[in-house]
């Protein structure tokens, strides 16, 4: 998705012009101290976000040509960022009953077990050594730990875990399992699913290798669940990183920030969030009893919460804390694979997810639906890049007589959609130019959302690919397809300007603003990712 933010001078300028004085910082201090004012700031934006988009969609498609066949594409965009605005709408209304869940300490005088189970698959000693380092100096009762470490790589690997685990495990006198797998039978799933099996603790934690444990977060974990045992069966914590180092890692963190603080935060108030695959704690004899967990999919998280645990009734839970220290995709290759896999994922199972909704309640369909939809925005985005061209080679669909016209449909709906993206983030105290370099550089994977739509739509099958947690160095053909599509959309609109000064009139000239529009946040992009890879940091 794209937005346009407004830069800290732009915003220096309005409130001037306003001649209103705020202490930003202390707006920040009040909605930290007064959950009240938080309230009605979440309500305030979701009805402000609803009435914008409404009124901007409905007043686009007043002045649409029905008789060009470029409306139709633009109908579908429309109709993509309208859904998804909405349910961003009701996440924010939401958000203002959402209760930060009750902790206690009871648990101490006799530690409930606690079977950790973690997924391996072809991992590197130093991120194996990594996650060692930080079980280390956790401090829950080790006799109360079980660790199971389901392996799916080959004997090589397959050494290096047991060296490792097997010396933290002697240290802390941690129960240890070493499941090896030889036909990686449901990829991650299935590793957790066999896991479970295994299991004998009270509650089952899930985590990824590449998350590092600090050393209360058992303790932090048990202090909710066994505070909340008549509210959730499961409950998920956000998951933090290292400091981003590069655009790529920073337009990924910016993506998990929104979706923890925001979204998944706000619909576990009607427990739609589905269970993300690490950084969770679960009743065992609950998740056994729904089924377990799914692995027949490549998104085995998202198609377990759906398939098993929601319709059978397992209540979903979101506490905050600062559980372990994950590790962030740096380069593009790296996230382009994270996010083809949930692409994929997600457009391949819909035909298989559709059969779970009866099963579901009214958000949880909608919800399920948001999330399905979301990687549409590949699409849309590429589309919206085309719009300019297809208008200037003779095919108008917008009817459009005036700037101010077009000053509605296309500033006004920019509008929109810094209330959707920007708003949420800068409430929990992001920064406007992060957010801004985060969204811009989302554009490089546009290309990646609409391959896994196409592969989906064909029948194409994939294998799950775990995301590469090193750096390779890029050469020039590998950086050439990389940055392919992009760059055409750069040429692409380009021309569009172009042809302003070989015709110019209203009709060329706002197309050529649109096109400078869309060329504004491509080559954001472009010259971040550049500056990275000058400096080294990719």
């Amino acid at each position: 998705m794209r937005c346009l933010f407004a830069n800290n001078k732009i915003f220096g300028d309005a409130i001037a012009m306003l001649k209103i004085k705020v202490n930003i910082k202390r707006i920040k201090e009040i909605l930290s101290e007064d959950r009240y004012w938080l309230k009605v700031l979440y309500l305030l934006l979701g009805f402000l976000t609803l009435f914008v988009s409404t009124f901007l969609t409905l007043y686009n498609l007043t002045y649409l040509d029905y008789n060009s066949w470029a409306a139709y594409p633009f109908i579908f965009v429309q109709f993509v960022w309208y859904f998804l605005v909405s349910n961003n709408a009701t996440t924010l209304f939401r958000l203002a009953f959402y209760e930060e869940p009750k902790r206690t300490q009871a648990w101490r005088k006799n530690p409930p077990t606690i079977s950790i189970i973690i997924p391996l698959y072809k991992e590197p000693v130093k991120v194996l050594q990594r996650f060692a380092d930080g079980l280390d100096k956790v401090t829950y009762p080790g006799d109360r730990l079980e660790m199971i470490i389901v392996e799916d790589s080959g004997n090589d690997y397959f050494k290096n875990t047991v060296k490792i685990f097997q010396k933290i495990a002697t240290k802390k006198k941690v129960k240890l399992y070493l499941l090896k797998r030889d036909g990686r039978n449901g990829y991650r799933g299935g590793a957790i699913k066999d896991g479970i099996k295994i299991a004998s603790g009270k509650y089952i934690i899930v985590f990824d290798i590449d998350h590092k444990p600090l050393p209360d977060t058992f303790e932090k974990m048990m202090s909710v669940i066994e505070a909340n045992r008549d509210r959730y069966d499961v409950v998920l914590f956000p998951q933090q990183f290292v400091k981003p180092k590069n655009s790529i890692a920073n337009a990924s963190y910016i993506g998990y920030r929104f979706d923890y603080a925001f979204s998944r935060k706000g619909k576990t108030v009607s427990n739609s969030a589905f269970c993300v695959g690490t950084n969770w704690i679960a009743d065992r004899k609950k998740i056994v009893e729904a089924g377990g967990y799914d692995d027949k999919t490549i998104v085995e998280d998202f198609a377990t919460s759906l398939k098993l645990w929601h319709p059978n009734g397992i209540r979903i839970g979101f506490a905050e804390g600062d559980l372990a220290i994950g590790l962030l995709p740096e380069t593009l290759q790296a996230w382009k694979i994270q996010q083809y896999r949930w692409a994929y994922g997600a457009f391949k199972g819909f035909k298989d997810y559709i059969k779970s909704f009866p099963k579901l309640n009214i958000f949880q369909k909608f919800d399920y639906l948001y999330n399905i939809a979301w990687y549409l925005v590949g699409l849309t985005t590429i589309m919206s890049s085309l719009f300019p061209l297809m208008s200037s080679l003779g095919a108008p669909f917008l009817k459009i007589t005036s700037i101010v016209n077009y000053v509605i449909i296309v500033v006004g709906f920019t509008i929109m959609q810094l209330l959707l993206y920007a708003s949420p983030l800068m409430i929990v105290g992001e920064k406007v130019t992060k957010i801004s370099q985060g969204q811009s550089t989302g554009i490089l994977i546009s290309d990646t959302y609409t391959l896994a739509f196409i592969d989906a739509l064909r029948g194409k099958k994939r294998s799950f690919k775990v995301t590469p947690k090193d750096k390779r160095r890029v050469g020039i053909i590998q950086l050439g397809k990389e940055l392919f599509l992009p760059l055409l959309l750069v040429s692409i609109n380009t021309l569009v300007i172009l042809l302003y000064f070989s015709n110019p009139d209203l009709f060329t000239l706002i197309n050529a603003f649109w096109a400078a529009y869309n060329n504004s946040w491509i080559m954001s992009a472009l010259i971040s990712y550049g500056i990275d890879l000058t400096k080294g940091r990719l």
